[in-house]
């Protein structure tokens, strides 16, 4: 019996599919959807595969050592890198106006400061590199970019504390502890977030858990040994 529609087209490609018996597979058959299902399977499985790869050749031609990191998205390094460098350089503009203050009102309480500051910036200044050469695959890049935006705030940040006791001075405002204890108080705040952020996603780069756990808990040991080394003694 000849089609009502002799030049029309079928809906639905043909498929060369058959069931145990040797029939040719309906479209609606479950051995048709299970069949479509692991072909959709395979090429996802390709696609990131392609992807995976044309992201190591991007980074391996910036550096040969690349190619040895854990496989995550360029633009998931960036943000992260983004995030760390612009929350590190906001809280050091406090660092720098408690450093210039604390020196102001105590000479070697603020050199104490200085000390733990140090100590920790060079921590700081890893956080915020590492993310950026992993985004944009450069040593100099990196370095110059978390010099510029991490290094410049702190000094940033003395600048206004000279020209907040300059004005204090010519308005004969007095400055308490309170205000010290509200400084120290806004600069803990702001590095405890950026600690929580980084530490929830080192859980998600790396499969690992228990290895980011147990480098959090030696970094808070770095920090304290290195605050216990300066301490002022009372």
């Amino acid at each position: 019996m000849g089609s009502l529609y002799p030049n029309s087209h079928p809906v639905f490609p043909e498929v060369p599919e058959f069931e145990e018996d040797g029939s040719l597979a309906s479209p609606l058959s479950p051995t048709h959807r299970i069949s479509r299902a692991r072909s959709r399977e395979t090429a996802d499985r390709e696609a990131e595969a392609s992807d995976d790869e044309e992201w190591c050749e991007q980074m391996s031609e910036g550096d040969p050592e690349a190619q040895h990191h854990h496989h995550v998205p360029t633009n998931a390094f960036l943000s992260i890198g983004l995030q760390t460098v612009i929350a590190i350089a906001l809280h050091k503009f406090p660092e720098g106006f408690i450093t210039y203050a604390t020196n102001h009102a105590n000479p070697s309480l603020g050199f104490n400061v200085f000390m733990a500051l140090f100590v920790h910036n060079i921590a700081e200044g890893f956080a915020m590199a590492l993310p950026l050469y992993m985004a944009l695959g450069s040593r100099l890049k990196a370095i110059l970019w978390s010099s510029l935006l991490g290094g410049a705030s702190q000094p940033l940040g003395a600048a206004i504390a000279v020209l907040f006791f300059k004005l204090s001075k010519k308005t004969n405002i007095i400055i308490d502890n309170v205000a010290y204890a509200c400084l120290f108080a806004i600069t803990a705040g702001i590095m405890t977030s950026v600690a929580l952020q980084l530490f929830v996603e080192s859980l998600s780069l790396n499969h690992n858990r228990n290895l980011s756990i147990g480098f959090a808990f030696l970094g808070m040991l770095l920090l304290g040994l290195s605050n216990a080394l300066v301490a002022d003694d009372h």
